[in-house]
C-alpha cells in the first residue's frame, strides 16, 4: 500500500484532531519528502494533535503582533528593499 501526498495532507489539514494513528500508519510506507518534517513533529509529540487549542492561540496572539508591524518606519523599511535591490542587482551581474 502506498500512500500519496493528498492522504497524508488531508490528515495533517483536519480543522480540530489530527490522527495519529493514521499519521503512523501512512508512515509505515514512506513519508514524502515535502510533508516529512511536520509529520514527525506529530509522530514525536512536539505538536499536539488537537488543533482547536492552536487556532485559539494564533487567534490569541494575533493582536499582539500588530503594534510590532505598525511600528516599523518607513526607513527601515526603505532600507530593507535597497538592500534587496542591490543583492538582486550582485546576483544578475
Amino acid at each position: 500500500m502506498s500512500v500519496t501526498v493528498d492522504e497524508f495532507a488531508d490528515t495533517l489539514n483536519a480543522e480540530q484532531y489530527v490522527d495519529i494513528q493514521k499519521l503512523r500508519s501512512f508512515a509505515r510506507y514512506g513519508i514524502p519528502p515535502s510533508l516529512r518534517g511536520e509529520v514527525w513533529l506529530y509522530l514525536l509529540g512536539v505538536l499536539s494533535p488537537d488543533r482547536t487549542n492552536e487556532i485559539t492561540s494564533v487567534r490569541s496572539n494575533a493582536p499582539a503582533t500588530t503594534p510590532v508591524v505598525s511600528s516599523l518606519t518607513p526607513g527601515v523599511v526603505d532600507n530593507y528593499q535597497q538592500e534587496e535591490r542591490t543583492a538582486q542587482e550582485l546576483r544578475g551581474k
